[in-house]
Parts: C-alpha cells; structure tokens; sequence
C-alpha cells in the first residue's frame, strides 16, 4: 500500500486499526473534514503498528493524531513475514542467471574464484573455479536461505579437450579428428 485516500474511513469509528507499514506514508487530508479516519477514530482507537517503527508514526502526518499508538498486533505480535523461496543458480553460454518462486524478489549474490590467492613462491596453478552464493530478497519477506553453486570455467578437467572450460560438441569434434590423424 502506498496512500489511503482522503475520507477512506468517513462515517466509520474503528475501534482498532492495525498497520503493517513499516515506513508511513502521510495520511492527512486538506481539511479536518476529509481526514482518513473521524475525529472520533484518532480519539478513540488503538493504532497497532509493527515493532520498532512507533516513533516514524507519531511524527507522520495523520498517524500522530491517533491518541493511543502501541506496538504489535493488539493479539499478540506481530506476525511474522515470509520467507523469500530460496532462488536457483544457472549457468549455460556463458551467462549466470538467478531464479526465485517468490514474485518480485531481488537476488542477491556474491561470486568469488578458486584463483584469488596470496602466498609466496614462482608458481600458481589456475583453475577458474567460482563459487557463485545467492539470496532472494523482498520488502515485508525474510531473506531466503543462501544458494550455492560452483562452476569450473577454465581448465575443465580432462574431457575439456579445447580448454574453453565448457565440455561440448566441440570437445568431442577434437578428439574424433584426433583419432582421425592418427
């Protein structure tokens, strides 16, 4: 939700209103009149809100009218968000893509590789190796849990006849005329 019109609530005395918005929005109205809610609403009733966001409603427009404002669900506490689907990793044509069930979730997502080293010595063996970690995020979810996957892009093992780190058709084009030659 993003804005509750003026006189949403006219004519109506809710005796509890309960609000999910963790960031308020001002619901004030241009006149007394054409207020979101009656005067005897913001007299009268409790204005629940999520924990920890009390005080961004007593200085929002409209929610600071409310008299008695307290933190919760007036039947306990407040419930708890989703969790976010954990997302999935895929990699084919050289490009990662993520994945997530949960509609309009952000994935997130850190990729290192095997290489990034430090020591001393006249040698490093490479092997291209990313370990690729995601997590799906969305405002009002709890984060998923983290995804990972780890891909081999260079020296892709012995079946990586051309060293393109991907085993392919190509691979197996090389080892034919291979054994073609000999």
């Amino acid at each position: 939700m993003t804005s509750i019109g003026e006189r949403a609530f006219n004519g109506a005395d809710i005796p509890t209103v309960i609000s999910l918005i963790e960031n308020p929005f001002a619901i004030t109205g241009k006149t007394s009149n054409s207020r979101t809610f009656t005067q005897n609403t913001f007299l009268n009733a409790t204005l629940y809100v999520p924990k920890g966001t009390i005080e961004k409603y007593k200085a929002t427009g409209g929610w600071k009218d409310f008299l008695f404002i307290e933190e919760g669900t007036g039947g306990g506490d407040t419930p708890e968000p989703q969790k976010c689907a954990t997302p999935t990793i895929n990699y084919e044509n050289g490009k990662l893509t993520f994945s997530c069930a949960t509609e309009g979730a952000t994935c997130q997502y850190s990729i290192t590789d095997t290489d990034i080293k430090t020591g001393s010595g006249n040698e490093v063996q490479l092997t291209t190796t990313y370990k690729v970690t995601v997590y799906a995020t969305k405002a009002g979810y709890e984060d998923s849990d983290i995804a990972t996957k780890e891909i081999n892009l260079g020296g892709g093992g012995a079946q990586d006849v051309n060293g393109d780190g991907i085993v392919d058709t190509q691979d197996v084009l090389e080892i034919y005329k291979y054994i073609q030659e000999q």
